[in-house]
C-alpha cells in the first residue's frame, strides 16, 4: 500500500463528511484512510461508521486527549501500513488529484523524505478565500533548504502546512514524537525530521482546501489558550534542540555563534553550550529562561566550568553579564507575553482573521460583476 491517510475527529459533524469524502474520491486509489475517533461527544462516530469503503480503518481513543495530541499520531502509526503518511483533519478538503500530485513528486524525488505541497484558504461553507498558504505566509520561501527552515524555527516562526503535507513513513517511526503539544505539535514534528537530517521538498500545487473559521483551534477566539499552552510549550520546544547530536546541521544553523570558530573537534558538552548560548539570546524571551537554567547547571558543576572557561572563556561572570543586563530590563510577569514569538502568533491570528474578512468582501464583490 503506497499511503494512510490520518484524519482524527472530535465534535466535527458539520464537516467530517466533506473531508471523508474528499478523500475517497481521490483519483489515486491506492491508499486507506484511518478514521481516529477522539472521544467524540456528538454523533461523528456514526457518521464516520456509515462509509461501507473498505479502505477505510477505524480507531477509537479511549478518551479525548485535546488537540494535536502525538497520541493520536502513536495510535495511527501502529495501524498505518502505507509506505508515505498524509497527515489531515476533519474540517479540511482534499484537492481531487492530492495524493496523486504528492505521490508522483516522492516517487519522482526519492532523496527527499517529506514535502509540502500549497493549501488554498476557503471559509466556513467551503467557499474560497482566493488565498493561498503559500502566498499568506510572510517566512515562507520555496527555496528555504533544511538548515533555513531551521533557523526560522527556532525563532518559533511556523510556516509549514500541515495538510499539504506527505512524508515517508519509516521517517515518523524514527523520531520522538511529542505526547502533550497543542499548538507547537506540527512545528516540534518537523524540527524532529530535519534535525535526524532528513530532507524537504515542496511542490507549488495546491492540493487541498484549508477552512478558517471560529472552532477550529487556530481561531483568533482560542488566542489566550494559545498563550498559556505556549508559555510552558516554548521552553520544552527548546529540548529538541538541545538534546540533537546532530552537530554538523547545528553548526550551520548557528553559523554566526561567536564561539564555534573555536572549535576544532566539537563534543557533546561544546554542542549543548553553543545551543545554550544561542536560547539566551533567541527572540523568543520565554525560552531564556530554558537556555539559563541549562548552562547554570553547567556551571554549578566545577570541572565542567573550568572545561568552559578554558575552552571558551566563558564562567560565572559572563553567564551573570548575559541574565542581568539583557534579558531582564523589563520585570518578567507570568501572564505578560512579551515576546516576538506571542506577538507573532497574536498577529497572525489577527491577520488570518482580518483577510478572511477582506477576502470574503472581495470575492462577494467579483461574484457580482
Amino acid at each position: 500500500m503506497k499511503v494512510s491517510v490520518l484524519i482524527p475527529y472530535y465534535n466535527d459533524r458539520e464537516f467530517l463528511p466533506q473531508a471523508i469524502e474528499s478523500v475517497l474520491n481521490q483519483t489515486f486509489e491506492d491508499f486507506e484512510l484511518i478514521l481516529v475517533n477522539h472521544a467524540t461527544t456528538d454523533d461523528c462516530r456514526e457518521i464516520a461508521h456509515s462509509y461501507t469503503d473498505s479502505r477505510i480503518v477505524h480507531i477509537d481513543m479511549d478518551k479525548n486527549y485535546g488537540a494535536g495530541t502525538g497520541l493520536i499520531m502513536e495510535a495511527f502509526l501502529d495501524k498505518a501500513q502505507g509506505e508515505y503518511i498524509k497527515l489531515f483533519c476533519a474540517d479540511d478538503v482534499m484537492k481531487p488529484d492530492c495524493l496523486k500530485i504528492l505521490v508522483e513528486y516522492m516517487e519522482t524525488h526519492p532523496q527527499k523524505d517529506f514535502a509540502f505541497g500549497d493549501i488554498e484558504h476557503i471559509d466556513k461553507e467551503g467557499k474560497s478565500l482566493n488565498d493561498t498558504w503559500f502566498n499568506n505566509r510572510k517566512h515562507f520561501n520555496i527555496n528555504n533548504d533544511e538548515v533555513e527552515c531551521l533557523k526560522l524555527f527556532f525563532q518559533g516562526i511556523g510556516f509549514l502546512p500541515y495538510i499539504g503535507s506527505i512524508i515517508k513513513k519509516d521517517v515518523l517511526h524514527s523520531i520522538e514524537i511529542d505526547k502533550s503539544f497543542i499548538s507547537l505539535f506540527d512545528m516540534s514534528l518537523w524540527v524532529s525530521i530535519l534535525l535526524k537530517g532528513y530532507k524537504i521538498g515542496y511542490l507549488t500545487d495546491i492540493v487541498a482546501n484549508y477552512r478558517i473559521h471560529d472552532t477550529q483551534m487556530s481561531s483568533i477566539k482560542n488566542t489566550t489558550k494559545i498563550e498559556l499552552c505556549s508559555f510552558f510549550e516554548l521552553t520544552k520546544y527548546m529540548e529538541i534542540f538541545y538534546k540533537t547530536d546532530n552537530y554538523k546541521l547545528l553548526k550551520q544553523v548557528f553559523s554566526n555563534n561567536p564561539y564555534l570558530n573555536k572549535i576544532k573537534n566539537i563534543t557533546d558538552e561544546d554542542m549543548k553550550f553553543i545551543v545554550c548560548y544561542e536560547i539566551m539570546f533567541n527572540n523568543i524571551q520565554i525560552c531564556h529562561i530554558f537556555g539559563y537554567n541549562r548552562l547554570y547547571d553547567m556551571l554549578q558543576n566545577k570541572e565542567k566550568r573550568k572545561y568552559l572557561e578554558e575552552k571558551f572563556n566563558f564562567g560565572i561572570k559572563e553567564f551573570r553579564d548575559i541574565y542581568t543586563t539583557i534579558s531582564f530590563e523589563k520585570p518578567f510577569k507570568h501572564n505578560t507575553f512579551s515576546t516576538k514569538f506571542l506577538l507573532y502568533m497574536l498577529l497572525k491570528k489577527i491577520i488570518n482573521f482580518v483577510c478572511t474578512k477582506k477576502l470574503r468582501k472581495n470575492s462577494n464583490k467579483q461574484a457580482t460583476l
